[in-house]
């Protein structure tokens, strides 16, 4: 029983375990697809404030062009900080696209490990030949017990095992094939 129990219980925690980690891994996916949603969405608001300054920037150059140097450099100052800005934005929404391309990548291995693990059927197929070896072996250990039990009754009437025999019963307990059988 213990020998079909454990393959099963094996392979189902096995099973649970990918599975835990499929979900985590979508749940990452999820996060990370939200996260970059947020940074298109925070670029694109950055985008239209940028427009927004640097039209109304252009229209202060205008009015300014008859004033102080000091008064555009500032302007342009702003300019280049906003800039800096989308830059930094434009770099973070990469990094954040290359983690869910390596967690689509995860996933995708996942998914692949998932396919490849062994049909429950085969392990139970496996299970009963091991079982059924098992069984065998059982009842052969109980005819040498016996064979051993009467030992001195066999000696008593000449009737012990010859070296051939022994030989026999090790190639046929360790599952190796022989040539010659011999009934005991």
């Amino acid at each position: 029983m213990f020998l079909t129990w454990y393959p099963k219980v094996k392979l189902e925690s096995e099973t649970g375990k990918l599975r835990q980690e499929v979900f985590s891994i979508e749940e990452r996916n999820g996060f990370l697809q939200r996260s970059v949603d947020e940074h298109k969405r925070q670029l694109e608001e950055q985008k239209d404030i940028m427009r927004a300054m640097r039209n109304e920037y252009e229209k202060r150059l205008e009015d300014a062009r008859d004033g102080s140097n000091s008064r555009i450099q500032a302007l342009q100052e702003r300019m280049f900080h906003a800039g800096s800005e989308k830059a930094q934005a434009v770099k973070e929404a990469d990094g954040l696209r290359d983690s869910l391309t390596t967690a689509q990548s995860e996933l995708m291995k996942l998914r692949e490990q998932v396919q490849n693990i062994q049909p429950i059927s085969e392990l139970d197929d496996k299970v009963k030949d091991l079982a059924a070896r098992n069984h065998a072996l059982q009842e052969e250990n109980v005819i040498l017990l016996e064979r051993g039990n009467t030992i001195g009754a066999r000696y008593d009437a000449n009737d012990l095992v010859s070296y051939q025999d022994v030989v026999l019963v090790y190639a046929h307990s360790s599952g190796c094939r022989v040539s010659k059988k011999r009934s005991w």
